[in-house]
């Protein structure tokens, strides 16, 4: 039930954490779940230490967007959200599969964040015959310069050439006084 406020507001008591015990005493008692049954314990990356994880409850959001190029717009067209431990990753290919079942379009470019750096995602994103843009997700990997060189590719994600040298995206190498190629491979 309501209590009336001034200007006709009135607030209505969802939760109350004080009490008064048998000797008239305020209490406050703090509750060890939270009344929403659907929200889950989810995970993300420490403000103050990015080598750790800080458990987080509630909800997550996977929104598609559209970038409308022709008229200067950004029009999100499919979201859906789920608990706190919901892989977006899962989340984002039954969402996109769910929007091509109601609307035929074609995707020139995927661009997703780190949590999008997955094998399966970039597999997905090309068969679609579209080009993933994901930012690189460290993973806690080996990042010794032979473990480098081996995979091919930085700590930033860019390509070694052929010869072993590293490309950097429009880059000039005043030290050696010559120009490094980023070179795109959709393989």
């Amino acid at each position: 039930m309501g209590r009336k406020i001034d200007q006709e507001y009135s607030i209505e008591m969802v939760s109350n954490s004080i009490y008064r015990n048998e000797k008239d005493e305020m209490k406050f008692s703090c509750p060890k779940a939270s009344k929403d049954l659907d929200a889950r314990i989810g995970y993300r990356r420490d403000k103050e230490n990015s080598n750790k994880t800080e458990s987080i409850f509630g909800y997550k959001a996977v929104i598609i967007t559209s970038l409308e190029m022709e008229l200067g717009e950004e029009i999100p067209i499919a979201v859906i959200t789920g608990p706190g431990n919901l892989d977006e990753s899962k989340a984002f290919v039954n969402l996109n599969e769910n929007l091509k079942s109601y609307v035929e379009f074609d995707t020139d470019f995927h661009l997703l964040d780190g949590g999008y750096d997955k094998n399966y995602i970039y597999s997905y994103i090309r068969e679609e015959e579209s080009i993933p843009i994901i930012d690189y997700n460290k993973r806690g990997e080996n990042q010794e310069e032979k473990n480098l060189v081996s995979r091919g590719f930085n700590k930033n994600g860019y390509p070694y050439a052929p010869c072993g040298r590293e490309c950097i995206p429009n880059g000039y190498d005043s030290k050696e006084m010559q120009s490094k190629i980023y070179v795109i491979n959709n393989a």
